[in-house]
């Protein structure tokens, strides 16, 4: 939870700078010892979500895929796929290939499977 916290908190300050993040992932998701603090990375970065994860669905939006502009919805969306990797210690998808078809399936509405009584029902609420 501490993890999640964290890095929804600090989410929360880019957004309210009025900015968006667009390449939220595992990848980008630093820990800090000397504070204690989970932190985002990679701000600078910005570009093509598609561009920057074209072999990397899982962690891509819908509404990206499909050609639409990137918003802060996109990386509430990337912030859940987050959670789920939390949750589950296994990238999104693990079992798929990164490949058109699983973009084409996420366009369509697949999401990872939630095991059931492994995650907390508020946590899985939430995600």
């Amino acid at each position: 939870m501490k993890i999640t916290v964290n890095i929804v908190d600090a989410l929360d300050k880019i957004h309210c700078e009025d900015t968006i993040h667009s390449d939220l992932h595992s990848g980008n998701i630093l820990f800090s010892q000397l504070i204690d603090l989970w932190l985002i990375s990679n701000l600078g970065f910005y570009g093509s979500a598609i561009k920057l994860h074209l072999w990397e669905p899982p962690y891509i939006a819908p509404e990206i895929i499909d050609g639409k502009e990137y918003i802060k919805a996109s990386d509430v969306y990337n912030l859940a796929m987050l959670m789920w990797e939390i949750a589950s210690g296994k990238t999104p998808f693990n079992e798929c290939e990164n490949d058109y078809e699983l973009a084409m399936n996420i366009v369509n509405g697949m999401r990872p499977k939630i095991e059931s009584g492994i995650i907390p029902l508020e946590y899985k609420n939430l995600m």
